[in-house]
């Protein structure tokens, strides 16, 4: 891995740590915090990696003929239609519309309705609440398998510590049920108008009669055509972005396993590209392995980045 590789834990560094009381400590961290990625979460490593310079395809038009216009005289077009003249107009006739009639039941109220109140005591319940003591804190610690003094420094979560109290809380508050003795009614039949009488207008069409007639369809006129000029795209390359090196997120010693490693290697296998043994280690022909196939797809170099784990298939 690059010697930039920190892994980052984001929790709050805790006053506990073995360095915090020597000035060496502080000068330490304080260089680290300042070359670390920004937006980093709880368990994820970055490393400064070469991000390779980005080119873009550009196509231009080239003219291989030019447009070419041609006339046409049409003659004029008829034909011969059917069409409606009027003999008789439309006219309006008044009608009367009888009414109508229905049977409805209506229910009468013979005995009224009856409400009475009745008092139920509260109810009480014992619950059980969790209560903060300490809030959550965090502490930095240096990664010690490299065995190096710029080892990198992780950020490490210590979790907030509480207790259960009793409490006696109130379940129900007194309340009254009201009792309802419904109404007692009687249905009785009546025959009611259901639509009034009314007078509506009726319409009588017109009347009509076919005759036949020729008509233009088209007048004569001279057409325009045009084919339009043909054109061929070239391409060229054009460069948007240098070559650079930035902060990336990557999988390293420090969170991974070797059945992650094991992937990374089985996928390379995959694609014709020689990772030495499957034995989820990430050694030198591995990384080299890794190095190839990043840049024959033209991804950054330098760690096994996130985005050549997503390029290779490889989920965690």
């Amino acid at each position: 891995m690059s010697k930039y590789t920190i892994c980052l834990l984001t929790v709050l560094l805790s006053t506990s740590l073995a360095l915090a009381n020597t000035d060496i400590a502080s000068k330490i961290i304080d260089k680290t915090a300042n070359a670390m990625p920004t937006n980093a979460k709880v368990g994820e490593c970055y490393a400064k990696v070469s991000q390779p310079a980005e080119y873009k395809t550009e196509f231009s038009n080239v003219e291989v003929r030019p447009e070419i216009t041609n006339f046409k005289k049409l003659p004029a077009q008829y034909k011969k239609v059917q069409t409606k003249v009027l003999v008789k107009e439309e006219s309006e006739k008044l009608i009367v519309v009888p009414a109508t009639y229905k049977t409805v039941v209506e229910d009468v109220v013979v005995k009224e309705e009856v409400r009475t109140l009745k008092r139920i005591k509260p109810t009480f319940k014992t619950v059980k609440e969790k209560v903060l003591i300490s809030e959550e804190t965090s502490e930095w610690k240096r990664d010690t398998t490299s065995g190096n003094a710029s080892s990198p420094l992780c950020l490490v979560k210590k979790p907030a510590v509480y207790k259960t109290i009793t409490k006696v809380l109130l379940d129900q508050a007194e309340r009254f049920e009201e009792t309802v003795i419904p109404a007692v009614s009687k249905k009785f039949n009546r025959i009611v108008v259901d639509q009034p009488a009314t007078t509506k207008v009726v319409k009588i069409p017109a009347e009509y009669k076919t005759i036949s007639k020729t008509v233009t369809v088209e007048q004569e006129r001279t057409t325009q055509s045009t084919t339009p000029a043909q054109f061929k795209k070239v391409a060229r390359q054009v460069k948007v972005a240098d070559k650079k090196s930035v902060w990336k997120r990557v999988l390293c010693k420090m969170n991974s396993n070797s059945t992650s490693i094991k992937k990374v290697q089985n996928a390379l296998k995959a694609v014709g590209i020689n990772p030495g043994n499957i034995d989820g280690v990430l050694g030198s022909d591995t990384l080299r392995a890794i190095n190839t196939f990043q840049k024959k797809n033209n991804l950054s170099t330098g760690a096994l980045t996130y985005d050549t784990l997503r390029t290779l298939g490889v989920s965690l």
